[in-house]
């Protein structure tokens, strides 16, 4: 069984460190793991599956969930919902956070 862990917080405010040092002991204790960061500016969650797959690190029909016991998510849906509501008027960002 998987398990996924969203770190969110603030810019700044270590998320990045935190999952980093979670993805660190997680491996000490004989774990795998991996940190998938939000936003991507540069690159899609497919675009990445994608290299992966092509580089041979993720097997052909697996995910990130699937290739690991752990995946840590350096921001998540919070955070989406947060940047995709200040790129429209406030009151339709209050509608869509309803």
């Amino acid at each position: 069984m998987s398990f996924l862990l969203a770190i969110e917080g603030a810019d700044g405010a270590g998320k990045a460190t935190a999952s980093a040092l979670v993805v660190e002991q997680l491996h000490a204790a004989g774990r795998t793991a991996d940190v998938v960061s939000f936003p991507r500016y540069i690159e899609t969650v497919g675009g990445w599956a994608l290299g992966a797959m092509l580089a041979g690190t993720l097997p052909r029909g697996t995910s990130p969930k699937a290739a690991n016991d752990v995946v840590v998510f350096d921001r998540y849906i919070a955070s989406n919902m947060a940047y995709q509501a200040a790129q429209v008027p406030a009151d339709e960002a209050d509608a869509m956070m309803a």
